[in-house]
């Protein structure tokens, strides 16, 4: 019994030992046990091997380092996956097929994460390239079929994305299909009449409709003209409270926004000047008074333009603004405050020594002067909306640079980023150097077939 037990160990140890020595031949060689290519560096190596002997006049043998079929492998390996990398630098994904993977099967997969993505993606992309018009009359339709689902059927955060690329999308191509204005207009129109949608969808389109009358002033609406200062002004006159002050806020910048857009008369803003001076000196309602104290500018610069009469004094208006330059409401942020003291003395410099603000931009090597209650509001409106695309739309989008009186303005060529100069050279670099193995490689295999 001893002796069995002897020798059953020395089998087991010399399985062992076997079983140890095929898992180091596995790790010598993994590329051979799994069929992978050489590497970049294997492969310069075995090129400039061949090259030596191919100065050396020597014709290596199929017992040499490296054999006919080797060499003729050389090729192939470079071919494959070297071929496939250039092709990934090459192929970069356009902004242009980005867009319509969006724009069609993205927008319309079934699950809601994945639209909502997809809507943020698209914002970001319309937002930074307003070069996207030919893409876009490409998936014009496809597009406002599944923007406008995912607005009527999806949720709070779907409906707010899905407002926000429409408002988008009609501000960069509603000058030259007004088919999107409307698709976008009569939508926003719906969501907000909608008795289960929140105040923040309610928001965005309110957005939306602004962003509407920006690139068509006549939109249409089921056939009818929209009267969005008429819409707007019958939200904000209702009563201010604690759950729809931002509501209200948005509806009163909206409808003094639309008023700054011809053909719709300036005057209804002097005719509400004493609702507006009420709603400004307010305390309950901080959200509301900002927007009030722009109106009461824009009012008493169109009244003094028009020649009209105010329909109360002016040392009401005046008392207001002291008021609240002299406030400390300990209700609302240290912040909300400073903004508003400094909105209240923009509007004393208006109403009392007859200065009107102005904004001073440099865009594409040009200074620009934006001067006026109507300017600083319309510019006011394409910031929220473009946010740090806006300079780039300034020069390109003909809708804001209609809106903003631009069109005379010969702007500068738009130069690449140093980030995407730096990236662009890397990619030549290495595509010039894949190249060049591919060619070296090439020769060599040349030189091979030569050798019977």
């Amino acid at each position: 019994m001893a002796f069995h037990r002897v020798l059953n160990a020395k089998v087991s140890r010399q399985g062992n030992k076997q079983k140890k020595g095929a898992r180091k031949k596995t790790q010598r060689n993994p590329k051979a046990e799994h069929n992978l290519p050489p590497s970049g560096g294997e492969v310069v190596n075995r090129a400039s091997k061949l090259e030596r002997a191919r100065q050396m006049g020597k014709k290596k043998s199929r017992r040499g380092d490296i054999d006919d079929d080797e060499a003729r492998s050389i090729g192939t390996d470079l071919s494959g996956p070297a071929s496939s990398a250039a092709d990934d630098l090459e192929e970069t994904a356009a902004p242009e097929d980005k867009f319509g993977d969006l724009a069609d099967e993205q927008l319309s997969a079934k699950r809601a994460e994945t639209r909502v993505a997809a809507l943020g993606e698209l914002r970001a992309l319309l937002t930074m390239r307003p070069d996207l018009e030919p893409a876009f009359e490409k998936y014009a339709l496809t597009l406002a079929m599944n923007v406008a689902r995912c607005a009527k059927q999806g949720k709070e955060d779907e409906q707010a994305a899905a407002l926000l690329v429409g408002a988008l999308a009609a501000v960069m191509f509603g000058h030259t299909n007004l088919e999107v204005v409307r698709d976008v207009a009569k939508m926003a129109v719906v969501v907000h009449k909608d008795k289960k949608a929140t105040n923040k969808t309610k928001i965005l389109a309110i957005r939306a409709l602004c962003a509407c009358v920006a690139a068509d002033p006549y939109v249409e609406v089921d056939g009818d003209l929209f009267d969005a200062a008429g819409f707007f002004f019958s939200i904000w006159t209702c009563v201010p409270d604690t759950k729809n002050a931002e509501l209200l806020t948005e509806a009163l910048t909206a409808w003094t926004f639309c008023l700054t857009i011809p053909p719709r008369s300036s005057m209804y803003v002097v005719d509400a000047l004493e609702q507006l001076n009420e709603l400004a000196e307010g305390t309950d309602a901080h959200e509301v008074s900002c927007p009030a104290l722009e109106a009461i500018g824009l009012a008493f610069e169109v009244a003094r333009e028009k020649n009209i009469a105010l329909p109360i004094e002016e040392d009401e208006v005046e008392t207001t603004l002291a008021t609240l330059l002299a406030g400390n409401n300990k209700t609302v942020t240290k912040n909300q405050r400073k903004n508003k003291k400094e909105l209240a003395r923009r509007v004393q410099f208006t109403v009392v020594d007859r200065e009107a603000p102005h904004e001073k931009m440099t865009v594409a090597g040009q200074s620009l002067d934006f001067e006026g209650w109507a300017q600083i509001l319309q510019l006011e409106f394409l910031r929220g909306l473009l946010l740090s695309g806006l300079t780039l739309h300034m020069v390109s989008t003909e809708t804001v640079k209609t809106l903003l009186n631009l069109g005379d303005v010969a702007f500068d060529q738009p130069r690449k980023s140093k980030k995407d100069v730096i990236k662009t050279a890397g990619s030549r670099a290495k595509a010039k150097t894949i190249r060049d193995h591919r060619s070296s490689a090439a020769a060599a295999a040349a030189v091979f077939d030569n050798y019977d």
